[in-house]
């Protein structure tokens, strides 16, 4: 059943003129993003949402507290990306700060015998899948690039790759918000969304046989390397995709999350087993993590042995023990680099000649090095207890437990936190009973005992409200809190107190989030305008609605190749899958009720396309490169990368998504 249908008002220049008007904003933001040196997305974002907001005044006539009601919603929903990313920043400096990256970055090359197909399948695509089911918002690659990218992943390939895997595992994302939330006015009957969810994952598991190739090339040196690992490669994409397919039978809120959690457990058994994987060709010297092959560590020319661990004092008697065989420049640790120090430090032959040399030998396959790659020699960095030690599994229970808890704990907060049947999300988003502070006609605040804080009937208009949902936004629970436990549980591995460090973390993040801060909120202020309808029904039709309707009216069948295009052009702007579902998802169910086709099957199109927007969206970006630290890199890079495999899905999902169509 699907919702009532909105008003088709539009400007003084008809159906065209409303098409035209309408693209504008959208038109300008891609070219300017997509040109060699456009403009950054601090400045095209907010700039977007200027030409909009002029637009709806100027052209739509909307009503002006409509629009102004609009413009502040949009700046007020940029709180929860903002939060998030920040949130994600903080957390990795806290694995830094506390050496947990040290451990588990030593641990995955342990677990992967240096094979980095292993590492790809086990992190960017398990791992995310997991993440994504539980929480969406842009999570997943802002927590999995940075971990890939000091793992010896080049940063920008290890985005781009997490941008790529992103569209397969996103249509039930957030436990199933997409469907649920996203259409929950289109389908109102269990059993439609069911053979919706169906649809979907019928159309993306055929498309997991494909696209997540083109990521993993991102990171490995040929396709030959992916060739060779083909059986371990195909096992771990369809331990996750036919799983879901399989759990959509009964369930359109648990495909992603239960089909991620099974591919993690088949995806580390073939790993631990080697099971399908070949050698490793030496994909990633030991230089890209600031780590030596070899029990030894020369650093300028001398040969300083490392501390067993009987001698080892921590990380402060480590330092006083290379402490003058380092040049001033160099930090002390590993740890205490960022991304860019390594870089910098890694490739710079003035520095440190000895290990340019042999980062050079490294990369080239020559020298002896590549036998001391296989070795299974234990090599310590970091004090005794955070380094893995191939002993027993009984000595690797507690430092995996120590090390790895703050992203087991964020997996199982999320789970916990997502799943309606527990009962605790309804406890963490609890509307009542809450203070209520009227604030005139700007609107009417409430903060509930769940501290949920909103701003309701904006400027009068009662339809138009703020919501921040503190508690169940990931940004807080679980992020800050287990990046905070992390460092008080690690404290002993820090160099200055707790609260310095954290405090040192906080200023760190603050910085960084500066020019993100901008953008993310030029893109919900954008989305908000482009949606928010009016009040009136003399008024004009939001424009997102308005570009939907003649766009299917014009074309009849021809629009099924664009009914993709026109689900990713709603996540491409919003970030959101499920924003996308709500601007266009009434907007397929009719083109099909009005061509007589399957209304399932051309939602599912839609469904497929808000995924596939994910690929190119300038949020998801943004989330992920400044977490890499590659804040100065465009946006325009990301996407030309990504073009490629977003065509090719938009045209398998297309061809597969037909048969569903004429399927009634």
């Amino acid at each position: 059943m699907s919702a009532p249908t909105q008003s088709t008002i539009g400007g003084p220049w008809g159906p065209v003129g409303d098409v035209v008007i309408s693209i504008f904003p959208i038109a300008f933001l891609i070219l300017v993003t997509l040109l060699p040196n456009g403009l950054k997305s601090h400045i095209s974002l907010p700039v977007s949402a200027l030409f909009l907001y002029i637009l709806r005044l100027a052209y739509f006539a909307a009503t002006p507290s409509i629009v102004h009601a609009a413009l502040i919603q949009g700046i007020l929903n940029s709180a929860t990306p903002i939060t998030i990313v920040a949130a994600a920043i903080f957390l990795f400096a806290a694995l830094e700060r506390t050496k947990c990256m040290d451990w588990i970055l030593r641990a995955l090359r342990d677990l992967s015998g240096g094979n980095l197909v292993a590492m790809v399948m086990l992190v960017g695509w398990s791992f995310t899948y997991v993440v994504e089911g539980a929480s969406g918002f842009g999570t997943p690659a802002a927590l999995a690039a940075p971990i890939l990218a000091q793992a010896g992943v080049d940063p920008m390939s290890a985005v781009i790759m997490t941008l790529m895997f992103n569209p397969l595992q996103t249509a039930f994302g957030a436990v199933g918000t997409p469907i649920w939330f996203g259409l929950g006015t289109v389908f109102t009957e269990n059993e439609d969304r069911l053979d919706l969810a169906f649809k979907v994952q019928a159309i993306t598991c055929v498309c997991s046989l494909v696209i997540p190739l083109f990521g993993i090339r991102m990171a490995v040196p040929s396709w030959r390397t992916i060739w060779r690992n083909k059986l371990f490669v195909g096992i771990s994409l369809l331990s996750a995709s036919l799983p879901s397919l399989a759990i959509t039978r009964f369930s359109y809120e648990l495909p992603t999350i239960l089909g991620g959690l099974v591919s993690l457990i088949v995806t580390a058994v073939m790993v631990k087993f080697k099971f399908g994987l070949t050698a490793p060709e030496l994909e990633v010297a030991d230089h890209e993590l600031g780590l030596h092959p070899v029990p030894v560590m020369e650093v300028v020319g001398e040969i300083v042995p490392l501390p067993t661990e009987d001698e080892d004092e921590g990380a402060d008697g480590w330092n006083k023990k290379t402490e003058g065989t380092m040049t001033d420049d160099m930090p002390v640790s590993v740890t205490d680099m960022t991304l860019s120090d390594r870089r910098k430090f890694n490739t710079s032959e003035e520095q440190n000649p000895s290990l340019h040399e042999l980062s050079r030998n490294i990369e080239h396959g020559s020298h002896n090095n590549k036998e001391a790659w296989t070795s299974t020699e234990p090599f310590d960095i970091t004090p005794a207890d955070t380094t893995p030690s191939p002993k027993s599994s009984t000595s690797m229970l507690k430092p995996l437990v120590s090390n790895t808890f703050p992203l087991l704990g964020i997996i199982l907060l999320l789970i916990l936190t997502r799943i309606p049947a527990l009962g605790i999300r309804r406890l963490l988003t609890l509307r009542d009973p809450a203070l209520v502070a009227p604030l005139g006609t700007l609107g009417t605040l409430r903060i509930s005992a769940s501290l949920t804080i909103q701003l309701a009937s904006i400027l009068q208009t009662p339809h138009v409200t703020w919501t921040y949902e503190t508690l169940f936004t990931p940004a807080w629970l679980p992020f800050t809190l287990m990046s905070i436990l992390t460092f008080i549980v690690h404290r002993r591995r820090l160099k200055k107190g707790v609260m310095v460090e954290i405090w040192a973390a906080v200023k760190g993040t603050a910085g960084r989030m500066r020019r993100p801060a901008v953008a993310l909120a030029g893109a919900t202020t954008l989305v908000a305008l482009f949606t928010t309808r009016d009040a009136s029904p003399e008024a004009s039709a939001p424009p997102a609605h308005l570009l939907g309707t003649h766009i299917s009216s014009a074309l009849r069948f021809f629009y099924i190749p664009f009914a993709i295009p026109l689900g990713s052009l709603g996540s491409f702007f919003s970030g959101s899958t499920t924003v996308s579902n709500l601007t266009f998802g009434e907007v397929q169910y009719s083109v099909a009720e009005n061509l007589g086709l399957d209304t399932t099957g051309m939602v599912a199109l839609q469904v497929v396309g808000a995924a596939l927007g994910n690929m190119i969206c300038i949020h998801n970006i943004l989330s992920a490169k400044v977490v890499v630290g590659l804040d100065d890199v465009g946006e325009g890079r990301f996407i030309r990368r990504c073009l490629v495999p977003f065509w090719v899905m938009w045209g398998l999902g297309t061809v597969v998504g037909v048969g569903f169509l004429f399927g009634r």
